[in-house]
């Protein structure tokens, strides 16, 4: 007894984070490089507008989003659970729908599928509830809690006019929050995997759920979080509550 405690207890201290060699691959397999960077791009502007409007906003370097998610994801996985993780986009729907979902759609063409689809495609229903239940899993409410407990809570307890921010309230928020995420995402998955068949979606519904697949997707949340979690405490003092509130 002793002997398997005493080798279990050493086995949980030998564990080794992801190397920076498996975090870079990480970054190219799973397309997160790219759309870390295109974040960037977008984040620069939005800073630009705020600073126009507000000159106590300070600049921040958006290029260290990308060094946090590194050192972010490198801690969140261990070397062997980054290995699960890589072998798992050996998996070529896996990787199709990853190299899918990461591209910007085009909402106009977006618009004009939907109209037409409903009518074209024959199967459209049992489409919209496969991807129905892979947006559930993947962009979950449990996940999403993530970004709104790191990200946006902080902007309506630290914001102008926080004081009148209760629990009760924000609760509305963070349910309205996680409702609008998963209509959005459901809608851009069902437009972006278009060309996927029903077969394809059936496959990629049953992978998504292996524990490893799960295990990279909380991940993956953590550390964008922890990437933007500077960025976003960067904008507090500026944040107007009144100005996105909801009705109580």
């Amino acid at each position: 007894m002793r002997r398997i405690l005493f080798l279990t207890f050493f086995s949980s201290i030998f564990v080794f984070a992801a190397t920076q060699e498996q975090v870079e691959r990480y970054l190219s397999v799973s397309n997160a490089e790219e759309q870390i960077l295109q974040m960037q791009s977008q984040f620069d502007k939005m800073q630009e507008m705020f600073m126009q409007k507000d000159k106590n906003i300070t600049r921040y370097e958006t290029q260290l989003i990308m060094d946090r998610f590194k050192r972010s994801i490198a801690k969140e996985l261990s070397e062997d659970e980054m290995n699960e993780v890589l072998e798992n986009y050996k998996n070529l729907l896996y990787l199709q729908f990853n190299s899918l979902s990461a591209q910007e759609p085009n909402f106009d063409d977006m618009d004009n599928y939907f109209k037409e689809a409903r009518q074209s495609v024959e199967d459209m229903e049992q489409r919209v509830e496969i991807i129905r239940d892979i947006t559930k899993y993947i962009v979950s409410k449990e996940n999403l809690k993530i970004y709104f407990d790191d990200l946006i809570k902080p902007l309506y307890k630290g914001g102008k006019g926080a004081k009148n921010v209760d629990d009760n309230y924000l609760k509305k928020i963070e349910n309205r929050y996680v409702k609008n995420m998963q209509s959005k995402s459901e809608n851009e998955y069902l437009y972006l995997l278009r060309d996927m068949s029903t077969d394809e979606l059936k496959q990629l519904d049953e992978f998504i759920k292996k524990s490893s697949v799960e295990m990279e997707i909380k991940a993956d949340f953590r550390a964008l979080s922890y990437a933007l979690k500077e960025f976003f405490s960067n904008f507090i003092q500026s944040f107007n509550v009144r100005k996105h509130t909801i009705q109580r």
